[in-house]
């Protein structure tokens, strides 16, 4: 069964990919310990997926479907405009402190 491409990014996988990486992102600010610092590391570090090896692994399990490749792309695409913003307000705040 062929998935439209449409319909790949209309569904709610990419809600889930969204949701994912915010919750992620918290997840790691909150066990980042003490330090304020360490704490915005670590929630970057949590919130951004290894895109190269989940390619890779998407490839080798999914090699005649194009459709997971597209999908992790989006959600690549997804987490960047995510992730791209924290980290400018993270530094802003720790370049303020």
């Amino acid at each position: 069964m062929r998935v439209e491409r449409r319909e790949l990014f209309a569904g709610r996988a990419l809600l889930a990919v969204l949701i994912l990486t915010v919750v992620a992102a918290v997840i790691g600010y909150l066990f980042g310990g003490p330090s304020r610092d360490t704490r915005g590391v670590l929630a970057l570090g949590t919130a951004l997926p290894n895109m190269a090896a989940t390619f890779v692994v998407a490839d080798g399990s999914f090699a005649n479907q194009p459709d997971v490749i597209v999908f992790l792309a989006g959600a690549g695409l997804i987490v960047l405009v995510i992730v791209f913003p924290l980290a400018a307000e993270l530094g802003n705040r720790a370049s303020a402190a």
